[in-house]
Formats: C-alpha cells, sequence, structure tokens
C-alpha cells in the first residue's frame, strides 16, 4: 500500500517515458517508439523517466504498469511535468474503456489512480500512437476533470509519433513559440480532451519554424505567444502595420492610441507576421530585437534586452567596457559604441521594437526619450541602418517627449466589432470581471485559502510577469501546502485570464498580473480585511530568500522589486542595501534615476520623514552630482538639508554632513562664494559642539580655506589655513595627508595674489614631502603637479610646467587609467602647454589623439570635450591652417551655444578665437563686425575689466586699422 508522498517544489523539470505495447499486428511499433523518443530528447527539454533509457519496448501488462508507476512518482517527486507515449497496434475499445497491448493494460483507470495519488506532477501530456480513433466518452476516464489532480493534455493518432518527430525537426511555421497539444491535434488530424486547458506550461515543443525570431529562446516569446493567441488583425491593426513597416525614410515610428485599441497587438505581429496574417515587406526576421515594457523596467534594464537579443542577431556586436572607474551609461555601452563600433556585414535595417512606453514612470519615459534621440542622431557603422517602432498610450502628451514627437506617429483607432479585438468594457465591468475571476479561481481550487494567498502574492508584485514561480511555490511549501509546484500551476491555469505568464513551464517562468487587471478591484475579494497583502510581502521577501538557485529571473526579480516587498514588511535597511549592491557598477546617470524612483516610491509607503527615505534621496542628489549636474546635487542636498534640520535638528550629525555636501556641490558647480558661506555658516556650530580642535571642525576650517583661497579672498586668509596647519600637525603629524593638503591650500593662497615664485617655491618643498610620504601616483602629488605646472605657466615658465604635466598625465594613467576623465584633463592641460611654449605640432597631435576618447568616455556634448576641440581649433590657426581653423571654430561654437548657451564664458572665448581667425583669414571687415558684436556681451557678463574684454577691444582696434589703411 502506497504512503501519502510529498513532493518539493520543481526547476522546470519534465520527464518523457514511451512505450511501445505491439501486438505483432505492425512490425514497425517499435521503431516508431524509438523515434519518438529521439524526437523528445532531441529538443533538450524532456529527459528519460522510469529507467536509463526512458523507453521499454513490448513490455506486458504488469510491466508497463510498473513503469508508469514509477514514472509517476520520478514526476511527483521532481515535481515535474510528464509526459507518457504509447505506440500500440493492440487497441481494444469499448465505451469508456481502452485496453491496449497483448495482455489489455486499462490505459485510462491506470493514469486516473495514479493522477489521484501522486498530486505533485505539474501537468501531465499523453501522446498515442493508435490505431483506431477512441469512443468519445474515454477521456473521462483519465479524471481530466479531478481537482488536484494536475493538469492533461491528450494527443491521439494514427502515425502520430512520426508527426511529432517530424514537427520536433522542423516546427511549424503558423504556431507560436512552443507546439502544444492542439497544435499537435491540429497537425496530425487527431483526437484530444473535449476542451483545452489552456494551460501554456503544458507545451510539447519548442518550435523551430521560430528559431530565427528576434526572441527565440527568451520569455519575450511566450509572451507575445499570449497576445497573439486566437487574434486576427483588423483591417485598422494591418494597415498600422503595413505603415509602420513601409515608412523606410522614418528611422522613428509611434503607434499611438486609447487603450486596448491593439498596439501591442500590431507590434506583437510584427514579430510574426506568419503566425498571424502576412504583413507587406515584413518576414519574422525583420525584427531585430523587442522589449515588452513594464512599470518595473528602468532604461538600463531595456538597453541591456535590446543588447542581448542584437548580440544574437548581429556578428560583431559586443558591449564596449569603459576604462577606469567610471562606468559608461546603459545605453551608451551596451548599445551606442557597440553599434557605432560595429564592422559586421550586416546590411539589413535594424528595426527594434518598444512596446508600452507609457507603463514607465515620467522620469525614466523621459530618459528613453533621450536615449532613443542620442541613438537615432548618430550614423557611424550599423547605427546607420538602426530603426524604432514603439507604441505609446494617446493619454501621454507626446510633446513633453522630444524624440518620439520628432518620429512619425501613426495612430490606430479599435474596432471593438473585429473578432479578436478588446472588449472596451467600461471601468466598472473590468472591476466586476476581475471579482468574477477571482471568486472563481478561489472556489475551483481545492484549497481556496490558499489560491486566495497566490493571488494576493500576485497583487503584491504589481502589473509586470517578473515575479519568479518558484518564489510563489517556496512560499506555499513554506506554509504548509503539500505539492506546491503543482497546485500553483493549477491556480495560474485557472487565473488565465488575469495572468501573463513568461517562460511557463521551465525553471525560468516568472508570473503577473495583467495591466488591466484593476488591483483595487482585485483586493477587494483577496485582502477584504487589510491584511493579507502584507503577510504576501513577508511571504515574498521570505521566499526570495530562501531561495539559493541561479536562475536569473530570481537574480532580476531581486534587483528590480524585492526592495519593495522590504518596505512593506518594515525591513527599510534591506531595502537600502538591496538597493546599493544593485547600484555598485552602473553609470551616476543610471543610478541618480534608480535612487530617484525608490525615493518617491519609500516615501509613499514608509512617509517622507523616514531616515530610509532620506537616506535614498541623499544618494539620489549625489548621483545627479556625479552624473554631471553638480548644481542640481546642491539644490537637492539644498532640500534635503532643511527636511533634516526640520526633523533632526539643526546639530544632528546628518543635518551637518547634508550641509556639507550643499557646500561641497555648489563649489563643484563654480559657486564659490555661496560655498564658502556655507562652510562658513557651519565652521562655528562645529567648534561649540566639538571644540576647535576636533577633526570634523579642522576639516571644516580646511574646506573653508581651500574655497577662500580658489576665490583670492582676503589678507586674513592665510592666517586661517596656518592655524589650521598647527592643529593639524599637532593631531596628525607633519606627514598626515591632511597636513600636507593644507600645506598645498597654503601654497595656493600664495598664487592667489600673484606671487607665483613663493607658490612655486613652497609647491616644490610640498611635492618632495608628498612623494616620500604618500607615493608618486597619490591623488594629492597629482594634484600638486598640476598647480604646480599651472603657476609655472603664469610665471612663464612653459618648459618646466611641460614636465610637470608630462608627469602628471603618467601618474594619473598609472593610478586611474588611461581613459579615466581625471587622466583625460591632464592630457588637454599638457596640449595645451605644448602649444603655448610654441610646440605646435605636439599639440595638435595631443589633442587629435585625446578628443575622440573625450567624446567616448565623457561624451561629445562634455565641457571638457568642447574645451580641446577649440584649443585644437586654436592651434590649427597658429600654426597656420586657416581654413581648417575657421571651419572647427564655427562647429565648436555652435556646439558650444547649444550646450553652454550664448552667453557662457566659454562660448564667448570661442567667438573671441573665431574673430581673431576671420582676421588671420584675410577678412579685416568680418573680424571687426565680430568683434564689436561680442564686446558688449564680454563686458557685461565678465566685466569691462575682465582680460578677456580687454583683449577683444585690442583686436577690434588692430581690424580697424587695418580695414582702414585698406580703404586708404
Amino acid at each position: 500500500m502506497r504512503g501519502d508522498p510529498e513532493a518539493p517544489a520543481s526547476d522546470g523539470k519534465r520527464h518523457a517515458l514511451v512505450l511501445a505495447m505491439a501486438g505483432g499486428i505492425d512490425p514497425g511499433v517499435p521503431g516508431r517508439a524509438l523515434e519518438l523518443r529521439r524526437a523528445l530528447l532531441s529538443t533538450g527539454v524532456w529527459q528519460d523517466s522510469a529507467g536509463p533509457e526512458g523507453i521499454a519496448l513490448a513490455p506486458g501488462v504488469a510491466s508497463s504498469r510498473a513503469l508508469i508507476d514509477r514514472a509517476f512518482a520520478a514526476a511527483h517527486s521532481d515535481g515535474a511535468t510528464l509526459l507518457l507515449g504509447i505506440i500500440s497496434d493492440d487497441v481494444k475499445a469499448e465505451d469508456a474503456t481502452v485496453l491496449l497491448g497483448p495482455g489489455g493494460l486499462d490505459l485510462g483507470a491506470c493514469v486516473r489512480e495514479l493522477r489521484e495519488h501522486y498530486r505533485g506532477i505539474d501537468g501531465l501530456v499523453l501522446l498515442l500512437d493508435l490505431p483506431i480513433m477512441l469512443p468519445p466518452g474515454w477521456t473521462s476516464a483519465l479524471g481530466a476533470s479531478a481537482l488536484g489532480g494536475g493538469r492533461i493534455e491528450v494527443v491521439v493518432g494514427n502515425g502520430l509519433a512520426a508527426e511529432v518527430a517530424r514537427i520536433a525537426a522542423t516546427g511549424i511555421g503558423s504556431a507560436a513559440s512552443c507546439i502544444t497539444a492542439s497544435d499537435i491535434r491540429a497537425a496530425a488530424s487527431g483526437q484530444g480532451l473535449p476542451a483545452a486547458t489552456r494551460d501554456p506550461s503544458l507545451w510539447v515543443l519548442p518550435n523551430q519554424a521560430r528559431a530565427h525570431d528576434a526572441t527565440a529562446g527568451s520569455a519575450r516569446a511566450t509572451l507575445i505567444d499570449a497576445r497573439l493567441a486566437g487574434i486576427v488583425l483588423s483591417p485598422a491593426q494591418q494597415r498600422a502595420a503595413e505603415n509602420a513597416i513601409e515608412a523606410r525614410d522614418h528611422r522613428l515610428v509611434t503607434i499611438t492610441g486609447a487603450p486596448g485599441c491593439g498596439k501591442s497587438t500590431v507590434l506583437a505581429a510584427l514579430t510574426r507576421p506568419d503566425q498571424v496574417a502576412p504583413i507587406d515587406h515584413c518576414s519574422p526576421r525583420h525584427v531585430a530585437a523587442i522589449v515588452l515594457i513594464h512599470a518595473w523596467h528602468s532604461v538600463e534594464e531595456i538597453a541591456a534586452e535590446i543588447a542581448t537579443q542584437l548580440h544574437a542577431r548581429i556578428p560583431g556586436l559586443e558591449p564596449r567596457p569603459v576604462n577606469g572607474t567610471v562606468p559608461a551609461m546603459a545605453t551608451e555601452r551596451l548599445l551606442e559604441n557597440p553599434l557605432a563600433e560595429c564592422a559586421t556585414a550586416w546590411r539589413r535595417p535594424i528595426l527594434v521594437i518598444l512596446d508600452g512606453i507609457d507603463h514607465l514612470p515620467p522620469p525614466e519615459m523621459k530618459r528613453l526619450d533621450d536615449a532613443i534621440g542620442t541613438l537615432l542622431d548618430r550614423h557611424e557603422g550599423a547605427l546607420a541602418r538602426l530603426r524604432i517602432i514603439a507604441s505609446i498610450r494617446d493619454t501621454i502628451d507626446v510633446a513633453t517627449l522630444p524624440s518620439l514627437a520628432a518620429g512619425l506617429r501613426v495612430c490606430l483607432l479599435g474596432d471593438p466589432a473585429w473578432r479578436g479585438a478588446p472588449s472596451g468594457e467600461p471601468a466598472g465591468e473590468h472591476d466586476e470581471l476581475a471579482v468574477r475571476q477571482a471568486r472563481h479561481i478561489m472556489a475551483a481550487s481545492r484549497d481556496p485559502e490558499a489560491a486566495r494567498f497566490v493571488l494576493a502574492l500576485l497583487l503584491a508584485t504589481g502589473a509586470a510577469p517578473i515575479l519568479p514561480r518558484s518564489a510563489i511555490e517556496t512560499a506555499l511549501a513554506t506554509r504548509g501546502l503539500p505539492a506546491a509546484r503543482a497546485f500553483v500551476g493549477e491556480v495560474l491555469a485557472l487565473a488565465d485570464p488575469l495572468v501573463e505568464r513568461a517562460a511557463p513551464g521551465t525553471s525560468e517562468e516568472t508570473v503577473g498580473l495583467r495591466r488591466h487587471v484593476l488591483a483595487p478591484a482585485l483586493r477587494s475579494v483577496v485582502d477584504p480585511a487589510g491584511t493579507a497583502m502584507v503577510v504576501a510581502h513577508r511571504a515574498i521577501v521570505d521566499a526570495v530568500q530562501r531561495l539559493s538557485t541561479a536562475a536569473v529571473a530570481l537574480a532580476t526579480y531581486k534587483r528590480l522589486a524585492l526592495p519593495l516587498h522590504c518596505l512593506h514588511v518594515g525591513q527599510p535597511e534591506q531595502a537600502l542595501a538591496l538597493l546599493s549592491t544593485a547600484a555598485g557598477n552602473s553609470h551616476a546617470a543610471d543610478n541618480h534615476a534608480r535612487w530617484s524612483r525608490w525615493s518617491s516610491l519609500a516615501s509613499g509607503i514608509l512617509g517622507p520623514g523616514h531616515p530610509v527615505v532620506l537616506s535614498l534621496r541623499g544618494n539620489s542628489a549625489g548621483a545627479r552630482g556625479i552624473a554631471g549636474d553638480p548644481a542640481g546635487a546642491a539644490e537637492d542636498f539644498t532640500a534635503l538639508a532643511a527636511d533634516r534640520e526640520q526633523l533632526l535638528g539643526a546639530e544632528h550629525p546628518d543635518t551637518i554632513a547634508t550641509r556639507n555636501n550643499v557646500a561641497v556641490w555648489l563649489g563643484k558647480s563654480g559657486q564659490h562664494r555661496a560655498a564658502t558661506a556655507e562652510f562658513a555658516a557651519m565652521l562655528p556650530v562645529l567648534e561649540r559642539l566639538h571644540g576647535p580642535a576636533h577633526p570634523a571642525t579642522v576639516a571644516m576650517r580646511d574646506h573653508l580655506s581651500h574655497y577662500l583661497a580658489s576665490m583670492a579672498a582676503t589678507a586674513t586668509t592665510p592666517d586661517a589655513a596656518r592655524a589650521t596647519l598647527r592643529d593639524q600637525q599637532r593631531m596628525l603629524g607633519h606627514d598626515h595627508r591632511a597636513t600636507l593638503a593644507t600645506r598645498f591650500r597654503l601654497a595656493a593662497m600664495s598664487a592667489a595674489p600673484g606671487d607665483h615664485a613663493a607658490a612655486i617655491s613652497e609647491a616644490e618643498q610640498l611635492l618632495r614631502d608628498q612623494r616620500r610620504a604618500l607615493g608618486a601616483a597619490h591623488p594629492d602629488v597629482l594634484e600638486t603637479l598640476y598647480s604646480l605646472a599651472s603657476w609655472r605657466l603664469r610665471s612663464g615658465d612653459h618648459h618646466g610646467a611641460l614636465g610637470d604635466l608630462i608627469a602628471l598625465a603618467e601618474g594619473r594613467a598609472q593610478l586611474l587609467g588611461p581613459d579615466h576623465p581625471d587622466t583625460l584633463a591632464a592630457r588637454g592641460s599638457l596640449a595645451l602647454a605644448k602649444a603655448d611654449a610654441g610646440e605646435l605640432h605636439g599639440a595638435i597631435k595631443e589633442l587629435e589623439d585625446l578628443i575622440p576618447l573625450q567624446q567616448r568616455v565623457l561624451g561629445p556634448d562634455h565641457p571638457e570635450t568642447l574645451a580641446a576641440r577649440n584649443n585644437l581649433a586654436l592651434s590649427r590657426g597658429k600654426l597656420g591652417e586657416i581654413p581648417r581653423s575657421l571651419r572647427e571654430f564655427g562647429q565648436v561654437l555652435a556646439d558650444r551655444e547649444r550646450v553652454l548657451g550664448p552667453e557662457h564664458p566659454a562660448t564667448l572665448t570661442t567667438r573671441a578665437n573665431l574673430a581673431w581667425i576671420k582676421g588671420r583669414n584675410g577678412d579685416a571687415a568680418a573680424a571687426l563686425r565680430a568683434y564689436e558684436e561680442l564686446i558688449p556681451l564680454l563686458e557685461r557678463v565678465l566685466g569691462s575689466d575682465h582680460p578677456r574684454a580687454s583683449s577683444a577691444r585690442k583686436g577690434r582696434a588692430r581690424w580697424a586699422r587695418e580695414l582702414a589703411a585698406r580703404r586708404a
């Protein structure tokens, strides 16, 4: 007598047993059995069950029964799907009884008994190659309607084994990515159950006909399967698809329309025109990549999905990592640079589909729009062949998304009367439908409360198919439910109208609510008492932490959504730790978006004053500054400091630390007076709290001295710095890094009023001590080298400065890497010094090598990239390459006006250089006009006494004299 077996959660295993029950009538039965087994194993998704070979040729009734029993037991133990293939030429059928083989195995009774006992199997597929059609009532003998017995699919047909082998090899062109029992029945004209289970996890074969689709082998393929199931394109959808494909002159096409009009259906159809309806000039190979965007997506995730698909389709396309300590943005690293540098022979358009941009939060939507614009503005390499077709709801103001607004828009109107179109029920009817469906799921389940719990887990995750099925199974098993995997499979099959499933029936299966499912309506059924959701969030946290599998789906969920559950269950510090781990290898701009998004989510859950919310805001502000927006970072830190002061008090350490960040980012944004005022306001507070010699006070005074020195402040500033130095020497020692840093600031103070000789002398002594105490490539040594070179240049010692700058560039390359922004800045200074020393050829060579690196690492619009281009044009002009210099100055001026603004000091410098080169080109009148237009701007922006204004007035006078002389 069998015991009561328990079954663990599975990792998506699929077992197969093939029996050749020959009666001597057809000698080909064993061969067909072997052919079926080979076909199943060749797919790589089925494994032998109930024996080392998973096949039995001519077994007797007792042996057949034992083998089938063992196969059920093994599938139950593994929580696996079981496929039972039987080929027989000896079949006796009467009413609901079918006897197979010479001994007469009652297959229906055998299967029914085993299904009722081994409830841990994750579904059953029967492939029966029989010479006769079975009685219509036979399937009832299988117990197909028995709750808790697992799901079942049946295919019966003469010659079925050979047909399955053929389909396994070639696929079915009109089918989805996974071939189901229904597909095989249609191809083989076979029998099956009266009503299909509609369980997408009970697929039989991967469809080889879909092997060249953009989504082949990915979870996206099964999501597209679901979107196209039973769909016939309406005339409006057909026109929209054809218009999008045929608009070859437009690199960006956006399909817009109301919710439910079929935008996603159109885009899914473009990837599978042979499955739905022929679309002119479109084949399954036409689409290179597709992303089905959901609410948890970020630009970083979208770029990674596109890159993965393109890498599989375009030879020679590889991610381009960036050297140094600052990672490149995901779109630059994974898409922009690889496509630009791709040397492939790929000649077809590279069509990328982005479905559902409106699913993203508004800030992420704007970032994606910016990324699209950047990609399509470039034409190098394979980027020239890139096309994007996107969809977005017409409720979104596309005018706020410049890139999408600039593309071609295709408006799609819904057609509720068309077969396969959305029903178009009003919101109230959607509510009622969700309630009815949820109640049906619980009523039809063998454990209504466990089914309610599964729905609560889905509701806790939201409208995105990202929750690993293994997490649901683990959560149920933890609550004591036996055969959790089979039960989850049953609930998900019942919940088909409410859920989306990606990669069903595999170890990577993920699930989530469909977007049209309204959470409040579902919550009214799942959580009427208002307590189930917290339990669900906690169960997900516990389940994910228990799972140790290396599944990609689980790692993705940890990164994207697990912090939300931690916030809901009172583990905000754990949420912060997870987010910090995810941010470790990302670009600051990607991190800024991530921190901003999570600070908003956390604020809604924990309240705006919670410490973790304030920490998230601080991380967001810091990432914003590191990404290149120091003024924005200072603004964010200022708001955070005000909130912390109100909540914690003005003298709380977190408040003081935040105010310090305000001052730091004000200084980095060039607002030195504001930074100095902030440091000066904090210094008395620290002196009162800790005393004048406390390290925090000393550091604050050190900051203050630095900014005062940089602004060439009053004569009392050196005294304040010397007081700091004495404290540091007494507390930290003469060779401490902070002590040496203050000596550097004292040298800088000597240089500020113009005493470069004293500054150089102090810096030379300091440099020797720093190299001894810190090492030759220490960052402080490199900073001293940079300043020493600057002071030598100002004193006229150009050749001495060159030696310092060469050492600086070599040291930064050794410390930071050759592509680090600071290394590139040192090379830019070296090139400028070479030009000032008269080594124009060397300067031009240095800049020509440097600028492509700056464009890749910093971006073409970065201020330092533009400065290097300005210096290159200036060096060419000095060398006599006038036409080329004139052309390059014009390009730099246009870019600086666009990026920095027409009145930025750097823009005005380029205008002055352009005026000078026009004169050198022999066009005195143009030079004079340029100076006359420029001088009022220089005097207003920089002041009439500024050296650049004075130099411009001299240039105007010179070319006025030249023009007068020519006229005379």
